[in-house]
């Protein structure tokens, strides 16, 4: 891409420098490179997969939170005011460059979780709007057709495509549930959020967090995204939870006023949705794209949707005992 069309189209005065590549996202497909300008540094994200209906609504809720004082890298809209411009045929977006390094989840502190309660009950505090587009672009798609998209996989071989192959029944009945979840949700109160909240999407600096990636900001229920992320920063590489780590995240949530409730572990249910989406996007896009890439992602997220109802289990066993801990 080209740095000066870059600068230009984003209003961020004159390249200083080389446009360099920083990181890459889920599955190599969208892009992060820094810019060096005469009025600062940016972080510039090529978006190489596929984007949905609602790229503005999410900028506005990523811009509110930014507005809110959330710890945050300051979304940049092009020149238009639209949180995308299109610079030598690539979609691409802006933000300002924070230093800093992402983790995997189970790579986090038990006080690096307190801190993630604290800055998430921040933006839950905000109770930022969102557009009620939402609730008709992310609809339920017609429920997949595991046995087309197994059969057009297995006809390349795809590893995916032979454990859904074995568990067409499994994959239907999550599907199923997953959309009445969905539709279920629409009835309880929302509020704009990231929804997102993996370490991998925060940025870690000399014991500071600061949120990036806000690709999937949409409306949540404030239990459900924080009875998640509390177990999400308490998973461990073995395939156990810390205690300690889900009872600092709920602590720091409440200490930056929250509220936590013992019905929270009910709203771990919403995970089958979650997964569930993300997973058949992905396979669709295997089945559909055929890509090394799109291969792999559908070969780690089909087992991972399988053992999504395993896990919710475990979570709730998990915060029950928690949050009985911290309320007393």
């Amino acid at each position: 891409m080209d740095a000066e069309q870059l600068a230009e189209e984003f209003d961020l005065g004159t390249p200083t420098g080389a446009l360099v590549e920083a990181a890459r996202g889920w599955g190599g497909q969208n892009v992060v490179h820094r810019l060096p300008t005469d009025r600062g540094t940016w972080a510039i994200k090529a978006l190489h997969r596929e984007l949905d209906d609602l790229t503005v609504e999410r900028f506005a809720i990523e811009q509110g939170a930014y507005a809110g004082a959330i710890p945050m890298p300051r979304p940049m809209p092009a020149r238009d005011g639209r949180p995308t411009a299109t610079v030598d045929s690539t979609l691409v977006r802006c933000h300002t460059w924070e230093a800093g390094a992402v983790k995997a989840n189970e790579e986090t502190s038990v006080a690096e979780a307190g801190r993630m309660g604290e800055l998430l009950a921040g933006l839950h505090g905000l109770s930022l709007a969102w557009s009620p587009r939402f609730d008709v672009v992310e609809a339920p798609e017609d429920p997949p057709d595991w046995v087309a998209l197994a059969r057009v996989g297995s006809a390349r071989g795809a590893a995916w495509a032979t454990t859904a192959s074995q568990h067409l029944d499994e994959l239907d009945h999550l599907s199923d549930v997953a959309r009445r979840h969905r539709l279920a949700r629409r009835d309880q109160p929302r509020v704009g959020s990231h929804r997102d909240l993996n370490a991998h999407n925060v940025l870690f600096a000399n014991g500071s967090l600061s949120l990036i990636d806000w690709d999937a900001a949409g409306p949540v229920g404030p239990a459900a995204e924080r009875a998640s992320y509390a177990s999400v920063w308490a998973a461990r590489g073995n395939g156990a939870y810390d205690p300690d780590a889900a009872h600092a995240f709920l602590a720091g949530y409440r200490a930056a006023g929250g509220e936590v409730t013992a019905d929270d572990p009910d709203t771990l249910e919403t995970l089958i949705d979650d997964v569930a989406g993300w997973t058949e996007k992905n396979v669709r896009w295997a089945a559909t794209a055929p890509s090394a890439e799109h291969d792999r992602g559908a070969a780690l997220l089909v087992p991972g949707l399988l053992s999504v109802p395993a896990i919710i289990e475990e979570r709730q066993r998990l915060l029950s005992a928690v949050i009985g801990r911290l309320l007393g």
